[in-house]
């Protein structure tokens, strides 16, 4: 079956002068921080959910999500928070979460093969203490 639709290009003509700046994303810059992409279970990705929801019901908004749950798991693993829960087994999940240049010094400094087992406990460890350190 054809596609009905056509679409034409159409054609600006702008001066340089006039052109609109260029947008750059919010944190952009040399002090941004970089993308990883840990594989955490499913079950934990969706506890962490089912947290913010309940947080947010009760009136705290100190996380906006599970990017934030993350890095403030992986903040207080740095500063020494014990990892009191185990990992989970099942389907797991890469979530992609943007680290600020200190965290990531700390995320590149665990060993490489256990990033995503380390994570996953970090955030149950945190979630199980109930935010307090955030």
């Amino acid at each position: 079956m054809k596609n009905l639709v056509s679409r034409r290009r159409l054609a600006y003509d702008t001066v340089a002068d006039e052109a609109p700046p260029p947008q750059s994303r919010p944190g952009a810059g040399a002090s941004a921080g970089q993308r990883i992409n840990p594989t955490v279970s499913a079950a934990v990705i969706a506890e962490a959910r089912n947290a913010l929801d309940a947080a947010h019901t009760s009136g705290d908004y100190r996380f906006q999500s599970v990017g934030d749950l993350i890095r403030a798991a992986l903040r207080a693993h740095a500063e020494g928070l014990r990892l009191t829960q185990q990992a989970r087994g099942g389907r797991k999940k890469r979530h992609t979460v943007e680290l600020p240049a200190e965290l990531l010094g700390h995320y590149e400094a665990l060993p490489s093969r256990s990033r995503g087992v380390i994570i996953e406990r970090a955030l149950l460890s945190f979630l199980a203490q109930g935010f307090e350190r955030g």
